[in-house]
């Protein structure tokens, strides 16, 4: 399994004792496949109850998730019904699901940016200045 594999390798790079590494030990473990998502919270506590790093969820966010995301190692993330929270892609549906998440985030996205360009022509053709 390309994914998981690239989390194993992934985990080696990763220096013992840092949150990063024990929330992707927590993740291999207990969160392979969408329908094992952990939220943050259950990462978050888990880490606290067994006296492992923590980091904030932002922290983690913009660490190794986004890094994650860069490479072969993908950790995937959902907010509401079938997977509230983080998981290890390891099967098609997980990617599917994944690839699902940033087409409707991507077109919600393009919404905002025509809306924003409509915005900028009509009041830059009214002559309006900050």
């Amino acid at each position: 399994m390309p994914f998981l594999d690239a989390a194993a390798d992934f985990l080696k790079e990763l220096e013992e004792g840092t949150a990063e590494r024990a929330i992707l030990e927590y993740l291999l473990a207990n969160a392979v496949g969408h329908q094992n998502a952990k939220t943050w919270r259950q990462i978050y506590t888990h880490l606290v109850m067994t006296g492992k790093p923590t980091c904030s969820k932002n922290q983690f966010q913009n660490g190794l998730l986004k890094e994650s995301r860069d490479g072969e190692l993908f950790i995937g993330s959902y907010d509401h019904p079938p997977a509230r929270g983080y998981f290890i892609i390891a099967t098609r549906e997980d990617a599917e699901l994944m690839a699902d998440f940033y087409n409707t985030r991507l077109c919600a996205e393009l919404d905002h940016l025509t809306n924003l360009d409509s915005l900028m022509v009509r009041k830059w053709a009214e002559g309006w200045e900050p």
